[in-house]
């Protein structure tokens, strides 16, 4: 403890003579470690957090997949039942589906989220209402007490103040009414961020004629299990596809190309996000390593500098475990110095990094700052310091005092190899860092200035809750239609706008994606003729959506105030589902089906083709889109399009009161512009390039700082040599030269390695970048220029220093 405590206050006071290296190592450490720790906190909040369910390792989703296609989609609640009955791997299973509907009464017509759901999901995840009680099997069966409603905390709070006495009460939506049976815990919202829960049949039950009857072949339906206790998801599996084929061979018609899917719950909501964790882990460890170096070459130059007073002492009898001791205390006293700058750091970049997450993560991956966040900071930072120490203890281990006396102090050559080679090592990370941010960089801007085949400036987006109960087709659709006439005719009148439109599908949104889940019929094709078509788009839009949107009419005509629900079925279709659909014809006449033949759903005509929009902002093939007759269709919850001059939101507080006016039992759920819609849909390539690009510039200022002070050192050692060569007639120009040039040889040796790795690590890039290729020679030029530059600027600064040394001031120095 004596010793531990004399070499605390020796490395200490060597510290606080040479302040400006303290707090360069103390910021280098800060930086590197809360940089590390902000991503490892997101890692752990998406990946490792345990999700907020008792045994959450023991949920799953299930999936129905068509095997003729390999596309994936919900289940049916008949085949649920069937599952339910016949799988003993599972101890239960629930199915749910999201929406969006209004609370009217009790104040202004609020929009929620609602999930109808099965009675078994809440069991499946196996949590309770903090009030009241949740549905039990007898309120979701057909004819049952299904009219109920479980509240989120936050509704709870917001519309009913929190009062206890909110049981019992009804509430009413445009569906039916609801008899509050509870309120659930706090911060509980699955699935998708819902306000509220009511059972699946209470939605049947509201329904009449064909619209209240389920069928097997309705696979729209979201499913969660529990596995039995002891069962794996292997196991599981094997079952439930056995059960899958039996179906299959039960109900060929429904069932006949439907095999079954199971997928841990975890694993399934994270998997998009799985190599772009691995990427920004592996920059944050690049950067740590980088990090680490300039401190262990910091220390190696502050080692340098006491080598002498080290060598005395260990000359006077001091063991050499000693020695190293100092340099080691020196370590820890920079580490818990730098942990409250990385703390402060680290909370500064978790709020920067959920500012870049525009929305809503699913349920128990929050990014916060919480214990194991403060605990893997100072873990880190502890583990950067020692991780620095190791090459200067080693080298201090390894120094022969008497070698070092007799030589009057120079440094040994050992030593300023080592320091060159961390100065390699530094080169080649940031030069990596450097090309990763350059791909992501680019990829994000490639996707910012796609075309998505409409004019997305001066767009402003509104939409609304609404219902309209009927059995068919026709008696919804006129009313609804008569009701967005009259929004439209209103908003048309505001200042500045220059047209309207309604649909109830957008651009930039998943659920405009139809991943096949009904069937295409095409008049005179067989069904392999359009099989190929994994992805289809629909939308039903008003006669004026194509002129707001800017979608051009290639073919044919649009829409007519004339396309009613009474009149002939037509439908639009954009110009690559033309081309798919009907290579070798005119699509101008022909007939086509999306679903199931009924009077509900007829054949519809092609009366024209437009211009091809992008659903995607970032990669993958856009669906083939079909557009429809806004007055033929029933349209809930629409968007309302508004091409507008000058500032789109300007107009906002005057659409809700227009929306007001017209019918309060209305609800807004959002206003928002086009482009900012479009910029949402590109956060996570933003967040990956801005993430990745901050490492990047990190990691070459700090490679710039130790290149900086490796070469100054190195001309500080070398001070009588140069002063010789002055003396000798070397001008300043080449000692400028010749420092500047032993530089840009460390540098050109870190750039060659660190393009070798790129080309290496090239291959893990290329399904995370669109329109650049992982080998982009432009942006391999660029940030090899830039390092080129840094580094060239670094060295300049002591090479000038170099060239204005005073020969004899230099050699009465030694």
């Amino acid at each position: 403890m004596t010793y531990l405590l004399s070499d605390l206050r020796i490395a200490f006071r060597g510290l606080r003579r040479r302040p400006g290296f303290t707090a360069l190592a103390v910021g280098t450490l800060g930086l590197a470690s809360a940089a590390t720790t902000v991503v490892l906190s997101l890692v752990y909040a998406v990946l490792l957090r345990p999700l907020p369910f008792p045994e959450p390792e023991g949920l799953a989703r299930m999936e129905t997949v068509r095997t003729d296609q390999g596309v994936t989609r919900g289940c049916s609640l008949l085949d649920i039942e069937d599952y339910q009955r016949m799988a003993a791997t599972l101890d239960g299973i629930g199915a749910y589906t999201v929406g969006m509907t209004q609370l009217q009464g009790d104040g202004p017509a609020l929009a929620v989220t609602t999930a109808w759901v099965t009675s078994g999901v809440l069991a499946v995840v196996g949590v309770e209402p903090v009030l009241g009680r949740r549905f039990t099997p007898a309120q979701d069966r057909t004819g049952g007490d299904v009219q109920r409603v479980l509240l989120s905390h936050g509704l709870w709070l917001s519309r009913f103040g929190g009062d206890p006495g909110v049981l019992g009460k009804t509430i009413h939506t445009p569906v039916a009414a609801y008899t509050v049976a509870g309120v659930m815990p706090p911060g509980f919202d699955f699935p998708e961020h819902a306000d509220m829960w009511v059972p699946m049949e209470s939605w049947y039950a509201a329904q009449t004629g064909d619209r209240a009857v389920k069928k097997r072949g309705q696979f729209w339906y979201s499913t969660i299990a529990r596995l039995a206790p002891g069962v794996s998801l292997a196991e599981a599996r094997q079952e439930l596809e056995a059960v899958a084929a039996h179906l299959a061979e039960q109900f060929p018609e429904e069932n006949g190309d439907v095999g079954l899917r199971l997928t841990s719950l975890r694993q399934l909501e994270t998997a998009e996000l799985r190599p772009y964790l691995a990427l920004l882990v592996a920059g944050a460890a690049m950067l740590l390593a980088i990090g680490c170096a300039n401190v262990a070459g910091l220390l190696l130059v502050h080692a340098a500098a006491r080598e002498r007073e080290l060598a005395v002492r260990a000359a006077l009898g001091a063991a050499r475990g000693r020695l190293m001791g100092v340099v080691v205390a020196e370590a820890a006293i920079l580490a818990a110095i730098a942990v409250p700058p990385s703390l402060a750091l680290t909370y500064a970049g978790i709020g920067a990094l959920r500012r870049l997450i525009p929305v809503p993560l699913p349920v128990g991956m929050a990014v916060e700052v919480d214990v194991a966040v403060l605990c893997g900071s100072l873990a880190i930072a502890t583990g950067a310091a020692l991780l620095a120490v190791a090459v200067p203890a080693w080298q201090t281990g390894r120094t022969d005092p008497r070698a070092v006396l007799a030589e009057g102090g120079r440094t040994a050559p050992g030593r300023a190899r080592m320091r060159s080679a961390l100065i390699v090592g530094e080169v080649a990370l940031s030069l990596l860092l450097l090309i990763g941010a350059g791909l992501l960089v680019r990829t994000f801007l490639t996707l910012a200035d796609t075309d998505p085949g409409f004019r997305r400036s001066g767009l402003l987006v509104v939409q609304v809750a609404r219902y309209q109960a009927g059995e068919t087709r026709t008696e919804r659709a006129g009313p609804l239609a008569r009701f967005h006439d009259s929004v439209l005719a209103r908003l048309a009148a505001l200042p500045g706008v220059e047209g309207t439109a309604a649909t109830n599908s957008l651009p930039f949104e998943r659920s405009t994606v139809e991943r096949r889940q009904a069937t295409l019929t095409v008049r005179g094709a067989t069904p392999e003729d359009v099989e190929h078509l994994s992805a289809l788009a629909g939308a039903d839009v008003t006669p004026g959506y194509f002129a707001a949107m800017g979608i051009p009419i290639l073919a044919g005509r649009g829409l007519a105030e004339t396309d009613t629900a009474e009149s002939p079925c037509v439908v639009l279709v954009d110009e690559e589902g033309a081309r798919e659909l009907w290579p070798d014809r005119e699509p101008l006449g022909q007939e086509l089906l999306w679903g199931n033949l009924s009077a509900n759903n007829p054949f519809c005509t092609v009366i024209g083709v437009v211009g091809d929009v992008k659903h995607h902002a970032a990669e993958g093939a856009d669906p083939v889109e079909l557009y429809y007759s806004f007055r033929q269709w029933p349209v809930d919850n629409p968007y309302y399009v508004l091409r507008v001059t000058g500032d789109p939101l300007a107009l906002a507080p005057a659409v809700r009161r227009a929306i007001a006016e017209i019918d309060p039992n209305t609800a807004v759920v959002s206003i928002e512009s086009m482009t900012d819609r479009f910029d949402r849909s590109l956060w996570p390539r933003r967040l990956w390039g801005v993430a990745f690009a901050g490492f990047a510039l990190l990691a070459l200022a700090l490679t710039a700082v130790g290149l900086y002070g490796a070469i100054s050192y190195a001309v500080s050692l070398r001070t009588r040599e140069l002063g010789i060569r002055v003396a000798l007639g070397a001008r300043s120009r080449d000692l400028l030269l010749l420092v500047i040039a032993e530089g840009l040889k460390l540098v050109g040796i870190g750039a060659a390695l660190g393009l070798a790795c790129a080309f290496v690590a090239s291959r893990w890039f290329t399904s995370l970048l669109f329109g650049v290729r992982p080998l982009d020679p432009q942006t391999y030029v660029n940030v090899t220029l830039l390092l080129a530059v840094i580094a060239l600027v670094a060295c300049t600064v002591p090479a000038r220093r170099a060239a204005r040394i005073d020969p004899l001031e230099a050699l009465r120095r030694e």
